[in-house]
């Protein structure tokens, strides 16, 4: 029998990983993670869909370590979108979803995993179109996750100006 050890570094592991799954009953939930002091579906400001999706590349800071990736955009049931955050500048970011298609109000579920420990997993039953859900902040570098779960109505401020909810959130 052979036998090799193996040494080396252990892989640290991401900061923050944000994972969104929902029912068959919604189309096109959007995740969300904003920056310290951001705006939801502000270019800038804002990993989602249109700003986080592959190719594109949100720069928050010089290193690009701290720039936050979307796997896909899925426009269909179940999910699943993640967000990434291999290294989070200090601060309160913020988690939110919008219900961004179409469909009957959809359950939506938030796995919040810091440091690959899963901290959190909420739930949102009975989501409306057009509504967004603010699911809570995760504050480094102490990696707390504080839930918020309060939902806003975006039904009358819808693309205005934006794509997606317009109202000054969080």
């Amino acid at each position: 029998m052979l036998v090799r050890r193996l040494m080396g570094t252990q892989c640290a592991g991401r900061d923050l990983r944000l994972t969104l799954s929902w029912d068959d009953q919604g189309r096109d939930m959007e995740l969300h993670l904003i920056r310290p002091g951001g705006h939801l579906n502000n270019a800038a400001e804002d990993c989602t869909w249109f700003t986080c999706d592959p190719p594109a590349d949100l720069a928050w800071g010089t290193d690009p370590t701290q720039h936050p990736h979307k796997d896909v955009d899925n426009t269909q049931t179940f999910g699943p979108e993640n967000i990434y955050l291999e290294h989070a500048a200090p601060g309160v970011y913020h988690v939110m979803v919008e219900y961004w298609g179409s469909g009957s109000p959809s359950t939506n579920f938030v796995d919040v995993t810091i440091h690959e420990a899963t901290v959190a997993r909420l739930m949102r039953p009975m989501l409306p179109v057009h509504q967004v859900w603010d699911v809570g902040t995760v504050t480094f570098p102490d990696g707390l996750f504080s839930p918020i779960d309060r939902v806003t109505d975006c039904s009358m401020s819808w693309m205005m100006t934006t794509r997606g909810c317009d109202l000054p959130l969080p």
